[in-house]
């Protein structure tokens, strides 16, 4: 039976772990294997409903409808912003370090409201590595580094 309404609506970016898991299996990122995934992954119950936006080829936000605080606070640990998120540079490839765009719409949702809180948990040994890992440029090295402290 469709249900109308739900008690908890919750959305969150796909976190690179998600990401990485759905490139290895070779599975598309699609609503049906989404909920597969997490009913596999953080042992939620089938009963939700789920909302995807593709905002790009490596970006994803997902919302969720769901009943149960049990469900939602898995949900919530699982998205939680210790969890690795892609790096705006890699997410938004055409956009630069202080550009326009980066405090406007999705750049600046993602950006502010997700990654950077992200960013805020590394210590600097782990900084260093995600830089490393996602192949950071100057431009976008020497931005992270002269705004550390307005973060």
């Amino acid at each position: 039976m469709f249900k109308l309404f739900y008690k908890y609506n919750k959305g969150f970016y796909l976190n690179a772990e998600t990401y990485d898991d759905f490139l290895k299996s070779n599975h598309a990122i699609n609503i049906e294997n989404l909920k597969l995934y997490f009913i596999d992954k953080i042992k939620m119950s089938n009963k939700f409903k789920l909302k995807l936006n593709r905002i790009n080829e490596k970006l994803y936000y997902i919302e969720f409808f769901i009943d149960d605080k049990m469900t939602k606070d898995l949900l919530t640990d699982f998205f939680s912003p210790k969890k690795e998120l892609l790096p705006p540079w890699v997410v938004f490839p055409d956009i630069f370090d202080g550009s326009p765009r980066w405090n406007q719409g999705i750049e600046e949702d993602y950006s502010i409201k997700y990654w950077i809180p992200y960013w805020k948990t590394l210590d600097t040994l782990s900084k260093d590595k995600y830089l490393e890992k996602y192949n950071c440029n100057i431009e976008w090295k020497e931005w992270l580094s002269s705004n550390e402290n307005h973060f």
